[in-house]
């Protein structure tokens, strides 16, 4: 949030600007050069969305990702220091991401105990989401599911009401 403050100094107008960085809205958006730094911390828990910012579902899933983040904010949550990153894999900014994951939003969670990372492949829904996060951060260990490669045994044409965009 700005804030601009105008007071009168010796007949000249002086601007101050203060900007509040709020700590609850605090999703890491990460470079390609910063990833392994950041995801592979082995004191963090780390949840990184892949996103294109021109996807319809990327800007729907938006504000559940903004909750969810919100959440992990609350004392007594199971998804507390927990930290959200977003990754924009457009073709113009990281070709070699956008040729990986062939729907949009991804979700990947990388636990502490487990930096080779979980594929979430559920309905991008808030409790859905809180449910199956909640898990793998208790056990920190992977089904076999969760660790396929994102859309592995999907049918290219197949149709997805899930919430994603196929790329």
């Amino acid at each position: 949030i700005f804030f601009r403050v105008m007071a009168p100094f010796d007949g000249a107008f002086v601007f101050i600007f203060l900007c509040l960085v709020l700590e609850s809205f605090a999703i890491k958006h990460l470079q390609a050069s910063e990833f392994d730094r950041v995801v592979m911390d082995p004191k963090v828990d780390v949840l990184v969305q892949f996103h294109m910012p021109s996807s319809e579902a990327c800007g729907k899933f938006a504000e559940i990702y903004a909750d969810l983040e919100a959440i992990s904010k609350e004392d007594s949550s199971a998804l507390q220091g927990l930290l959200f990153t977003a990754v924009d894999v457009s073709p113009d900014v990281s070709p070699i991401l956008a040729e990986t994951f062939k729907e949009v939003p991804t979700l990947m969670l990388f636990p502490k105990a487990h930096k080779s990372g979980m594929v979430y492949t559920g309905k991008l829904q808030r409790e859905e989401l809180v449910a199956w996060m909640a898990k793998k951060l208790d056990h920190g260990a992977p089904d076999e599911q969760q660790t396929e490669a994102p859309n592995s045994g999907k049918d290219k044409n197949e149709a997805t009401d899930d919430g994603k965009d196929e790329l």
